[in-house]
């Protein structure tokens, strides 16, 4: 245990030091695991050598660890209520997927194997073994890359079921198909006859492998129902996991010297079975997930930094070539084997075009399996290995644009909708009529807003005014949105139900780009949704406990927030006058008494000084004297 602490503490400063590192490069776009595997490669024993080739063989559990963990974020996906709608369809292309992405790869690879640069010199059964488990490959998916363009898209609609369900369908059966190639390649390697022995003992594997999946799977049930936090829960499940593949290697040792036949079990398929089995037929299904979504971060930083640190540079280049042509091929048997899904299942004739597009992104399963190939042939198992981690490398960079421009061609996505200049006058709807809306509307109004009040029923003879504008309807839809120049409203108050208020949001969201949204809550369990519109949330059972607390700590804040100071007030203001642009704020000409509170640029608060300079677009706040501030926002806005 001394032995691998040094390297162990090596790897973990590189992880650390990769995750800040892509922090960094999210502003390029740029996929996460490309920059990992790149900072993991860029540190390996190969160029700044912070980590030797010893120490990364000593650190050989990582990889178990690791694939372990990703067998369980993949079967956790497999949820299948969701999908029952679309089964037909996602059966029908999950079948093509195998079948024509399978025999079609494994006919492209054998045709230029002669060029691939660790295919040659082996008889041809080893080649045909090696094509087997790259169109395995092929194959695999990547279901966070496609849940993340999802909720970046707001994508719903019978394209995205019918994606999402092939995805996660496709990556459970990858990895048995992958545990049937594996045998048959070790036969091909080892020159064993494959004859009906063989294909009995490797029947008997899989069905071992099952029973233990479902052992296993009951085991995480009874871990997740037991009285213990996440932070004890966590590596316990991680620990139970690890553990799968250790019983595996032991059994896969010990077997042979007991019975007259090797057990070979399949620890990726053991964890996946038993995670499918703990999200549809276990009532720990949410708090399993949740403890999924929170560990995945760490467990794939530290495997991808890993990965890319044992990646051989001179393997790299010499299957730069070879990655571009898989690339190709794999790109046309997906389109070959969804169109033909599709037909067959007589789905749509635009979605059998472009449903490919969702297919490209691969990540997790991919690099899992092609690490295990690498462990288990030295002699062309790196090769092979680095060949995927550059295809899988193009994959996400190619997979998620393809996948966003399909869920646009299919009219399934509902991305925001940019937010319009600022037209000189501040502009708000308010949906609702009671006591409260109208005296919100004639605040903003003496504040120098534009309102407009939206009643959902008749509004009685004792609250019209003709203060501002005021509209009866029955239904609020897109064009009556347009019809009363919400599009340049700057704000958008709801104080309806909450299902008639998340209506109007979304509309808002995808069609206005109304710059503030705010909305009164009802039910808490909705906060999530309205949440991810970006929306600002009142919730009434908290509100007034939040405000006495203010008042209580900070009085004299409360007061002027809440506009109870006679003289002095509080403003946003965007930046919008380019002679601001660059401008420190010091250099800034502010009355006297002015003050600025907060500064916030694309979307994040800095903290400022007199130094901070101003960019377009930036929101500054500003608390001082009423008449001051009215200045002010004339030197802010676009000149």
């Amino acid at each position: 245990m001394p032995a691998i602490l040094t390297p162990l503490l090596a790897l973990l400063i590189i992880a650390v030091a990769a995750q800040g590192i892509t922090q960094f490069f999210k502003r390029f776009n740029l996929p996460v695991i490309s920059v990992l595997l790149f900072v993991g490669t860029l540190c390996g024993p190969f160029i700044l050598q912070m980590v030797s080739i010893n120490s990364l063989k000593e650190l050989s559990f990582i990889n178990d660890l690791s694939l372990s963990f990703i067998a369980l974020a993949a079967g956790a996906e497999l949820y299948l209520n969701e999908m029952k709608q679309r089964l037909r369809v996602i059966i029908w292309s999950t079948v093509t997927q195998l079948i024509v992405v399978l025999a079609g790869a494994t006919l492209f690879i054998m045709l230029v194997s002669p060029w691939i640069p660790f295919m040659n010199g082996f008889p041809l059964s080893v080649r045909l073994g090696i094509a087997l488990l790259m169109s395995v490959i092929f194959v695999a998916r990547s279901p966070s890359s496609v849940i993340a363009v999802i909720n970046e898209m707001r994508a719903k609609g019978p394209f995205t079921q019918t994606i999402m369900g092939v995805t996660v369908l496709t990556d459970v059966l990858v990895i048995i198909a992958f545990a049937i190639c594996l045998a048959v390649v070790r036969a091909f390697v080892a020159q064993l006859e494959i004859g009906f022995v063989f294909l009995l003992n490797i029947l008997l594997n899989l069905t071992l492998s099952f029973v233990f999946g479902l052992s296993f799977g009951k085991l995480l049930s009874y871990i997740m129902r037991l009285t213990l936090t996440s932070k004890i829960k966590t590596p316990l499940v991680l620990l139970v996991a690890y553990g799968v593949y250790y019983i595996s290697h032991w059994l896969s040792h010990t077997s042979g010297e007991v019975l007259p036949f090797d057990i070979e079990l399949e620890p990726l398929l053991i964890c996946i079975i038993g995670s499918v089995f703990i999200t549809n037929y276990s009532p720990s299904r949410a708090e399993f997930l949740l403890l999924v979504e929170r560990s995945s971060p760490y467990i794939y930083i530290l495997f991808f930094t890993y990965t890319g640190s044992s990646l051989e540079l001179n393997y790299l280049v010499a299957v730069g070539g070879s990655a571009l042509l898989f690339f190709v091929i794999r790109m046309l048997c997906l389109f070959l084997a969804s169109f033909l899904g599709g037909v067959l299942a007589r789905d749509h004739m635009l979605f059998n075009l472009t449903s490919w597009m969702g297919y490209v992104s691969q990540a997790g399963v991919s690099l899992g399996l092609a690490a295990i190939i690498a462990a288990e042939f030295s002699d062309w198992g790196q090769g092979f290995s680095t060949l995927v981690i550059a295809l899988v490398i193009l994959n996400q960079f190619v997979g998620p644009i393809l996948f966003k421009w399909a869920l646009s061609i299919v009219k399934e996505s509902h991305t925001k909708a940019s937010t319009p200049q600022f037209d000189g006058i501040y502009d708000a709807l308010i949906f609702g009529l009671e006591d409260l809306s109208l005296a919100l509307a004639r605040q903003l109004q003496s504040n120098g807003w534009e309102v407009q009040l939206i009643a959902m029923n008749p509004i009685p003879e004792s609250k019209r005014t003709d203060e501002f504008r005021m509209h009866e309807v029955r239904e609020i839809n897109k064009d009556f949105l347009f019809d009363i120049g919400a599009k340049q409203s700057e704000a958008i108050v709801c104080l309806l139900s909450d299902e008639q208020n998340y209506r109007i949001c979304s509309m808002a969201y995808e069609h206005l780009g109304t710059k503030d949204m705010i909305v009164r809550l009802e039910d808490r369990k909705n906060f999530d949704k309205f949440h991810q519109l970006g929306v600002k949330i009142v919730d009434p059972s908290t509100a007034m406990v939040s405000l006495l607390d203010q008042f209580v700590r900070s009085p004299i804040a409360t007061s002027l927030l809440l506009g109870m100071e006679q003289e002095q007030g509080i403003i946003e203001l965007e930046v919008l006058n380019q002679n601001l642009h660059g401008l420190a704020l010091r250099s800034l000409r502010l009355p006297q008494g002015i003050i600025v509170l907060s500064l916030k640029r694309r979307g994040q608060f800095i903290i400022t000084h007199g130094f901070t300079r101003l960019r377009m677009r930036d929101f500054v706040t500003l608390v001082g004297k009423k008449t001051d501030l009215e200045n002010v926002r004339i030197k802010f806005d676009k000149q």
